[in-house]
């Protein structure tokens, strides 16, 4: 962000920030010009707007399941993570040692959510 013109001219000239500038221009940035798009159409199409479907059902099935993809990718990073009680993952860990097979180790270990 404090790449963007109108925050350098604001540090620079000590003249006071441009909201609406700013603005327009961390929007135009290209991770949160695509965050943006996907927040509106998922509002869109939660509330079943008739454009919303239409513009979603004009798309091909390739871009839909990518839309789809991002869209839970985006849930699943703001849903917040269980952790396991301190005794709960040692007793884990525990039992993973009697595992011998690596693949059925690491299986097991993301099963049990004890890494990401």
């Amino acid at each position: 962000v404090e790449s963007l013109p109108s925050i350098k001219l604001c540090c620079l000239m000590e003249d006071a920030l441009d909201v609406e500038t700013a603005e327009m221009q961390i929007r135009r940035l290209p991770g949160v010009e695509n965050q943006a798009r996907l927040a509106s159409l998922k509002i869109a199409l939660q509330a079943r707007t008739p454009y919303a479907a239409s513009q979603f059902d004009m798309q091909s099935p390739l871009t839909k399941m990518e839309i789809g993809r991002q869209l839970l990718a985006q849930e699943a990073a703001a849903a917040p993570k269980a952790r396991l009680a301190p005794e709960d993952e040692a007793r884990l860990l525990g039992l993973l040692q009697d595992v011998k097979s690596p693949s059925e180790k690491l299986t097991l270990v993301r099963n049990w959510g004890l890494c990401s």
